[in-house]
């Protein structure tokens, strides 16, 4: 037995013996019906579907909710409204207020040491939507697959609900790869109702988005937001590190503002959104990584460069040029591999920095509307601005 293998059993049987514990406990902490508990990216940040949800509940139902929020950093409070409380993740007061919450949202695997009740209601949302990208059972290793698939087990079990974006997200995503065989709301992400507000919402949200980044309103986005790779450029960089500027990779900033501007017109700039889960770090872009609230940046963003994020399903809604920048796509489909091939996306998918200019110069608004329009029926969308109202509806009716 290797050493990876016997710290999967130990990590196992810990949280077998903590859930034990957790469950006798739960015995003596009575269910508040009007409490909800939220987690997004596991107490990393306030935003995603969690917090679009409670922030839809409390207008709708005039704050007769009472809303804790998870989190790891103090330092995003900042972000939080005020009249919401906060809970440092797996604090004895975090650790409360999961067992006694009436509902609990979460855009990850829910936890695997605090189990819930019958009386919970306990809603995953997930973290992206269309159908792109392997996950789950699909992409485990032989040294994980035992244990992920018994902690998927346990998360399905603890799960009242699963929030689903598309037809081919419920099959391949939910219950293909999630092994989930439980409820599912086939709602749409509550977080891409904002693609859906009318003129005057969206011009506050880029007005926003523009005095963070200190941005003149003449200036026009072009939003560089790669999703996680094991072998990303972006992976293993330091403040004092230089990348090698390999043509195949590397993008030449000001090259790609040029090739914008001679397309589009305007005055562009360049901004980075790392993934949560790398550093950032690209000469002549303005560092977003650290803005809270991605669906925001999308809004106020003219042009989006990604890869295999999920947040190209979000963008896709507003019918802006969106291009994929696949520098690794040979080696990324072979580690990882895809639901559906990618060529039949219907992006622009570009696997060097030559021909991500040429598609920018070459984009052709009409052609890339009728494929957005036919991505969304092949994989049958279920976004039309209502899926606040949706779930919302469905806790209400759960509730009672």
């Amino acid at each position: 037995m290797n050493k990876q293998m016997l710290s999967n059993y130990r990590s196992y049987y810990f949280r077998r013996f903590t859930q034990i514990c957790f469950r006798v406990l739960s015995i003596f902490i009575p269910v508040r019906k009007n409490r909800i508990l939220i987690s997004s990216f596991g107490g990393k940040q306030y935003t995603c579907n969690p917090k679009y949800i409670v922030e839809y509940l409390d207008q709708a139902e005039n704050g007769q909710f009472e809303v804790i929020v998870s989190i790891v950093d103090p330092g995003i409070k900042k972000w939080i409204p005020r009249w919401m409380k906060t809970a440092k993740q797996y604090s004895l007061c975090f650790c409360y207020y999961y067992l006694s919450a009436k509902v609990i949202i979460v855009n990850d695997s829910p936890s695997l040491i605090i189990p819930t009740k019958k009386k919970q209601l306990l809603i995953n949302t997930w973290h992206g939507g269309g159908t792109y990208k392997r996950v789950g059972k699909t992409k485990d290793n032989d040294y994980t697959k035992e244990f992920a698939h018994k902690n998927r087990l346990y998360c399905n079990k603890a799960t009242s609900a699963y929030i689903s974006s598309s037809e081919l997200f419920t099959k391949y995503h939910i219950q293909d790869s999630y092994e989930y065989d439980g409820k599912i709301l086939k709602t749409g992400m509550p977080r891409n109702d904002v693609f859906f507000y009318d003129n005057d919402k969206q011009q506050r949200i880029k007005d926003k988005v523009y005095q963070w980044l200190n941005l003149q309103i003449t200036q026009r986005i072009i939003l560089y937001a790669p999703t996680l790779h094991d072998n990303s450029f972006l992976n293993n960089i330091s403040d004092n590190y230089k990348v090698d500027k390999h043509e195949d990779y590397w993008l030449d900033v000001r090259k790609l503002e040029d090739a914008a501007h001679e397309r589009f017109g305007g005055d562009w700039v360049v901004v980075l959104r790392a993934h949560i889960g790398l550093k950032s770090f690209i000469e002549n872009t303005l560092d977003a990584s650290n803005y809270p609230d991605m669906q925001e940046l999308l809004v106020a963003s003219e042009i989006l460069i990604s890869d295999y994020s999920s947040s190209i399903w979000d963008f896709s809604y507003t019918y802006k040029p969106c291009f994929l920048y696949c520098y690794d796509l040979e080696k990324y489909d072979q580690d990882r591999g895809f639901y559906i091939p990618i060529h039949e996306w219907g992006f622009p998918v570009c696997e060097t920095f030559v021909a991500l200019l040429n598609a920018i110069r070459d984009f052709d608004e009409k052609d890339f509307h009728a494929k957005m329009e036919h991505h969304h029926e092949r994989l049958g969308g279920y976004e039309d601005g209502h899926a606040c109202e949706r779930v919302a509806n469905f806790i209400q009716e759960q509730i009672r």
